[in-house]
């Protein structure tokens, strides 16, 4: 989804788009990579997203999210590494995550982002193709985020290409699924009858903790999460 609208945003950049491309999964990378062209910057978006497989996986989940920097960082004069805002430091996926950072901020000039994205797949897409089928569907009204579009992303990106460190990109507001879900609802003209409030067992903290906050918070203008 991100890498899809970073190659619009940035038409002249090569695109390595999935296994047919660049399987960044196979442990075996680096006999391909090493053959590969360098780069000025690369930016690491690959990232397994089912939480149940990087449960079930961990050592292709901590290869994928934190292996193959060292071979990105060979291959380029910078990486930026999409990371992610989650608080669930128990979990494989924010573990693997803050591994990947650690490896990227290993090297002075690199850049990680942490943040929390929707667009054309994800939470939006599923939402929306339940409401229309008139499907009702579950909203967690304390799983909190502040989700940012993918194009305000990749925007951003394009425009700070040389920022170091970790940055926080985040939206002006922090709404819980269940209103995020609402919202779209209302921007489409579905039913928010079908859309049924409930809670986990553990709130699902998203937020950004200022303590990450190495160099600055972007906030993003929030309506634009849902009109991008």
């Amino acid at each position: 989804m991100l890498g899809k609208t970073l190659s619009d945003q940035i038409p002249e950049a090569d695109t390595l788009g999935g296994r047919s491309d660049l399987d960044l999964s196979n442990p075996e990378i680096w006999n391909v990579m090493k053959s590969m062209d360098s780069y000025d910057y690369i930016i690491h978006t690959a990232a397994y997203t089912n939480m149940d497989m990087n449960e079930n996986n961990p050592v292709r989940a901590h290869h994928l999210h934190c292996g193959v920097v060292k071979y990105l960082q060979l291959l380029s004069d910078k990486v930026i590494y999409v990371s992610a805002q989650g608080r669930d430091l128990g979990g494989v996926y924010f573990k693997s995550k803050l591994d990947g950072e650690k490896s990227t901020l290993s090297r002075e000039g690199d850049l990680v982002i942490r943040t929390n994205i929707v667009g054309k797949g994800g939470l939006s897409q599923w939402a929306l193709r339940e409401l229309k089928l008139g499907r009702s569907i579950n909203g967690y009204t304390n799983s909190i985020f502040n989700p940012v579009h993918v194009n305000q992303l990749s925007e951003f990106i394009k425009q700070n290409l040389e920022l170091t460190g970790v940055v926080n990109v985040c939206s002006e507001d922090v709404i819980s699924k269940y209103d995020f879900i609402n919202k779209l609802a209302d921007l489409y003209g579905y039913n928010k009858g079908l859309v049924f409030s409930k809670k986990l067992y553990e709130t699902q903290d998203l937020t950004i903790n200022e303590e990450d906050n190495i160099t600055f918070k972007y906030s993003l203008p929030y309506e634009d999460v849902l009109y991008s």
